[in-house]
Parts: C-alpha cells; structure tokens; sequence
C-alpha cells in the first residue's frame, strides 16, 4: 500500500520551484480540474493547465497545453510535463514566469509554453494567447494568488486628473472663440467664459500663493 502511495506521489506534478534568488513559490493554487483554463487566438482556442494535464484530451493524448480549431479539433499537444521538468525564472521586477516544453515537434523543435504571473486583485484568468516565436506560445496569468506579498498595482487616478483639467481647457478655448465670434469687440480678456470669475479665481490662487511665500 505504501509503494503505492510513493508511486503516486512521485507520478505527481511538481507545483513547488525554487528561484535562483532562493525563493520558494507554490502554485498548486492555479491547478485547474474542470473546466480547462482557455486562452484564444486568432486562428486557435488554447487550452491549458499549471501543474496538470488539461481535462480534455487532444487526439487521446494528454498535456500541459493543447492548440485547437475553433470547429473543436486538436491541432497539437503545446507542452507536456516530461521528461524535462518544467523551470521557474524569476525578473528583476519580480516576475515570475514558469515554462514547459516537450511539446509536439514543430520546425524549430519542441514547442514550448510559458506562464508568466500577474498580481491582481481577482481570481485566476489567463489573458490572450500570444505565440512570440514560432512554436513558443506565451499566456499571461491573472491572479490575485499571484502576487506572492508583493502589493496589487492599482491603476494611477493621474490621467483622470488631466482629462477634468483637458475639458475644462476646452470649455474655456471653444467659449473664447464663440464669445469672439459673437461679438468681435471683445477684448482677449473679456471673451473669456465667465471672465469675472476665472479673473477672481485666479488672483485669489495668487493671493493665497504670496501669503504661503511669506
């Protein structure tokens, strides 16, 4: 009984690597049962798994990552967990990428899969397939089990700040010109919209900004 356990175990996928810096990261947490995760292309639906086979198998046979038709055919197993063991690598920014290969023969020899990690705030999702050299397919890893301590990146409210500041430029650019066109008498000063206003506003601010010098 207890060979039989080894057996198994030993079958089993490794979901723990150790980076050069020392690092050990578990990604058991993205091994997936049913369903597979999908990834599309334009031409092909990818299906894939980290730690484990996909639970569809493509022409009776098993993978890591299997390429398909849209009308429900397999193209090709993408990768496979052996006989070379997958190998974790690790950016200097901290991104961590994880690759398998033994993939079905292509060209240029195996295909090949990579993983790359993404902290974010949800569950797992795998971004769009991207083959960036031929027979090497790349998917993006969402996850908020990604982040590995590191802090989820909020998107900057900075862009939102100049496009109130644009749509207010705008308003008083277009008031000017139509003030303007309105009456050509107008001093520069004068077509602004709401002239008096913006002018208080604006000594104010300059008020405010003396009394801080002092």
């Amino acid at each position: 009984m207890w060979l039989f356990f080894l057996a198994v175990a030993a079958l089993a996928y490794p979901c723990k690597f150790t980076a050069s810096d020392g690092t050990v990261y578990d990604l058991s947490k993205f091994e997936r049962d049913i369903p597979d995760y999908e990834a599309d292309a334009m031409d092909y639906v990818y299906r894939v798994n980290i730690c484990g086979d996909t639970a569809k198998l493509c022409n009776g046979e098993a993978g890591i990552g299997t390429q398909w038709f849209y009308n429900g055919n397999c193209v090709s197993v993408i990768a496979r967990q052996g006989p070379t063991p997958p190998i974790l690598t690790k950016a200097l920014d901290g991104t961590i990428t994880l690759s398998y290969t033994n993939g079905d023969n292509c060209h240029n020899g195996p295909r090949k899969v990579n993983y790359i990690f993404h902290c974010s705030k949800g569950d797992t999702k795998i971004g769009l397939a991207e083959e960036s050299t031929v027979c090497l397919y790349e998917f993006d890893v969402y996850s908020k089990d990604a982040c590995f301590g590191k802090p989820v990146v909020v998107q900057s409210k900075t862009r939102y700040f100049y496009y109130i500041l644009g749509v207010i430029l705008m308003y008083f650019v277009l008031g000017w010109g139509y003030n303007k066109y309105q009456d050509k008498e107008l001093g520069v000063v004068e077509a602004i919209p709401h002239s008096e206003r913006a002018l208080d506003c604006i000594s104010n601010l300059l008020d405010k900004a003396r009394g801080t010098s002092k």
